[in-house]
């Protein structure tokens, strides 16, 4: 039944775009093209992606698309079949703890399946899950969450099997699986330790000695955490150099806290990005912090009075704690699928404590079998009332996952910032409504000023050259030290050079170039420039510096003809327009340089070659008709050259040189 009515609640889920992170998660992942070598699913791409530092998240993303390539609704179904499948493990889990010995008298066999059942149904249906199921690179949270469960219902298995040791060993390898998945699977071994404290052994000294092998063992897997973070995957996003203090996150966290708490009591206005940690006073973030500090106090205190129910408490905020205390994660400073164990707990409480106290109200048998009869199906008529609402906005939630446009929409009306706005700007390009791109992206320039590079680059795809160099211009003005810079100062070049500013595109690729003395690219746009600014010895000096690391780069060539050429090097020029010729036939432009080249040497059989291969290429060449005629005339062939000039006035009739040769020409042939 958990299975059925889960698939049911998220069959409308199915079909939702990739969103928000997974266009660098799946759709520009290369490292998931091939399984084979796993040396290369294994190997995720680094900063900024969200599989960073998780493997086997990539290796299922990698055989997802090695099934069904980029269709989305294959992604979907794995991420589903996970959340079903911890839904499972979460009712074993319940169930097998339910009937401990510890425990015992306090949950009949009947009751301790009914109790595990609604419980696992009311967190497999709540809308809190619909970020991790429906956002497909929440992912990492549902395979870590799968690992983290498998581990705990092994190790409680352990405790009454007669062969302990093959669910043990499963327990500690599942445990390492999970550390390769998502960093809040450090937790598991403390809260495996916990729990055998209070629901299998009378105290740790007991629990260390009939099981601290097993527990080093759980530990050990901690290594295979640190290996992957040995290398910062994830130091530009997470930890203690993102620029966000641990001060600071943590006064954040205590507003998020109180929020995952009342979404899990009232779960409406979801939001898939709260944007990122912002500065806050501690006047501000003091009310939430005391009410915090006060669950923590009572969970310390309930370990101590009530560790039964204290454990519940501290599996809230241990396996939070990772994510939402003073490791700061400069990226985003909360998420909704950071609750997909956590509400766990939350419903476990809840269910455990309605059933105490309905057993309380119902305690009395001598009641009249009527009020006995409608007692008995009270039960499931209240999880069928709390069940039902949770499913029906699981499935509303899951509308909103099929448009990003609707996606982040809701954001903004629900929590607006910068990257909500980008967001939605990437959503509406998509969908073709370029003016609302534009609209978006000033809104999102006023909370975030380094997003201009965006709104610059999209103006410039628009063809609003102006607007785009003056955004561009604040850009690069206002964010000196910003990685983009060099690529805002491309961009600029594209928008200043429609507006007949050479000398400043020429600066701009000076300053490229400084910046970038290694990149080729660079070296010869600035050369480009040079020659354009007819600066010709400069542009000649790049362009010889450029063809040693590119040799057969036959446009580099060309121009470095031009420049030479227009130096008055003639044997020089010829000998690079020959070599661009001889490397790009196909090149219009290089055989009229070429052609012009030799006419000025007096090579005038030789001109013949080039001038017509540009007419192959292109016949309405004006200046490839008039080089062929000049060839054609001094070698007294007037006719083909009067032809040639006629053809070049045909196709340009204010051409001066055409109408100069020909006249020229025409006299030179009625002369003895």
């Amino acid at each position: 039944m958990i299975v059925l009515i889960g698939a049911a609640v998220y069959a409308n889920s199915l079909s939702g775009p990739f969103t928000f992170d997974d266009d660098a998660a799946i759709v520009n992942n290369t490292q998931i093209r091939h399984v084979w070598p796993l040396s290369e699913s294994l190997s995720p791409p680094g900063h900024g992606a969200p599989v960073a530092g998780r493997p086997l998240v990539n290796l299922s993303l990698a055989l997802n698309y090695a099934v069904g390539g980029l269709d989305v609704r294959g992604y979907h179904i794995v991420n589903l079949g996970l959340h079903l499948l911890c839904a499972l493990i979460l009712f074993a889990i319940l169930r097998s703890t339910l009937r401990l010995p510890r425990l015992a008298g306090s949950f009949s066999e009947h009751e301790a399946v009914g109790v595990a059942f609604v419980c696992a149904l009311i967190w497999t249906v709540h809308p809190l899950q619909t970020e991790t199921v429906d956002y497909i690179s929440a992912r990492t949270e549902s395979m870590m969450g799968l690992c983290y469960l498998l581990t705990f219902y092994m190790s409680i298995r352990a405790a009454s099997s007669h062969r302990p040791r093959r669910w043990l060993m499963a327990a500690m390898l599942v445990c390492a699986m999970g550390m390769a998945c998502k960093e809040t699977m450090a937790t598991a071994p403390l809260i495996v330790v916990l729990f055998d404290r209070i629901f299998v052994f009378d105290s740790f000294k007991q629990a260390l000695r009939t099981r601290g092998r097993f527990y080093l063992g759980l530990a050990a897997t901690w290594i295979v955490l640190v290996g992957l973070l040995w290398s910062g995957p994830r130091w530009e996003s997470a930890g203690f150099f993102t620029g966000i203090t641990p001060w600071t996150y943590l006064l954040n966290q205590a507003g998020m806290v109180v929020r995952y708490l009342e979404l899990a009591f009232w779960p409406r206005a979801l939001i898939l990005d709260y944007g990122e940690p912002q500065r806050i006073t501690l006047a501000a973030a003091a009310p939430y912090a005391a009410f915090v500090v006060a669950l923590l106090l009572i969970t310390a205190v309930a370990l101590v009075r009530r560790p039964m129910w204290g454990f519940l408490g501290a599996w809230f905020f241990v396996i939070l704690a990772p994510t939402s205390s003073v490791i700061p994660i400069a990226t985003e400073v909360g998420a909704e699928r950071r609750l997909y164990l956590p509400l766990a707990a939350i419903v476990v409480l809840v269910v455990i404590a309605w059933h105490a106290v309905w057993r309380h109200l119902i305690r009395d048998a001598d009641r009249p079998r009527p009020i006995r009869r409608l007692q008995s199906i009270a039960g499931p008529v209240a999880a069928l009332l709390v069940c039902g609402p949770l499913a029906v906005a699981t499935v509303r939630r899951n509308i909103d996952y099929q448009s990003g446009i609707t996606l982040w929409r809701t954001v903004l009306e629900r929590r607006p910032h910068a990257r909500a706005h980008h967001n939605l700007a990437v959503a509406l390009k998509a969908a073709g409504y370029r003016d609302e791109v534009v609209a978006e992206m000033r809104e999102a320039v006023r909370e975030k000023p380094d997003s201009r590079y965006e709104l610059g680059y999209e103006l410039l795809q628009q063809g609003r050259v102006r607007e785009a160099s003056d955004e561009l211009e604040r850009f690069i003005r206002e964010n000196p030290a910003d990685p983009e810079v060099t690529s805002a100062r491309g961009l600029l070049t594209l928008a200043l050079a429609p507006q007949g500013r050479p000398a400043e595109v020429l600066e701009q690729w000076r300053l490229i170039h400084q910046a970038r003395p290694a990149d080729l690219g660079a070296e010869e746009s600035l050369a480009d420039a040079l020659l354009a600014q007819r600066q010709f010895d400069e542009a000649r000096v790049y362009y010889v510096e450029l063809l040693k690391s590119k040799p057969d780069n036959a446009g580099a060539w060309k121009n470095l003809g031009i420049a030479l050429g227009a130096m008055n090097r003639l044997d020089e020029a010829t000998a690079a327009l020959r070599r661009a010729v001889e490397l790009d036939p196909e090149d219009e432009r290089a055989q009229v340089g070429l052609a012009g080249l030799l006419l000025q040497q007096h090579d005038y059989d030789a001109a013949m070659k080039p001038a017509e291969e540009a007419l192959r290429l292109n016949s309405r060449n004006v200046a490839a008709h008039n080089m062929l005629g000049l060839a054609l005339a001094n070698r007294l062939k007037f006719d083909e050259a009067i032809s040639q000039f006629q053809a070049a006035l045909a196709i340009d009739p204010a051409s001066a040189e055409a109408r100069d040769y020909l006249a020229r020409t025409r006299k030179l042939k009625k002369m003895p």
